[in-house]
């Protein structure tokens, strides 16, 4: 069943201008988003894996690792457990 409510808002061109200029008011949060975006395409040509496999290591859909790789996703705690798992990494220290 689709969200009515949730479709307009989708469809509105000021609903994503809004959630851009949320984006721009936390560069902080940004900052952070790279560096982990970062850390993550590094490990990812270290270890010699694609996003493919990054999805099946992690249980993550391949469109989420590629909202990863551009920064452009919020991660839980979990999210971060498990890519430090998949790619022997710590991400946080």
């Amino acid at each position: 069943m689709i969200n009515k409510r949730k479709l307009k808002q989708i469809a509105n061109k000021s609903f994503w201008e809004e959630k851009a200029k949320s984006r721009l008011e936390k560069p902080h949060l940004r900052k952070l988003a790279t560096k982990v975006s970062v850390l993550v395409l590094i490990s990812m040509e270290r270890n010699k894996i694609n996003k493919e496999e990054l999805s099946k290591r992690t249980g993550f859909p391949i469109s989420k690792i590629e909202k990863i790789m551009r920064s452009d996703t919020t991660l839980t705690l979990e999210d971060i457990a498990k890519l430090e798992k998949a790619l022997d990494l710590k991400i946080i220290k």
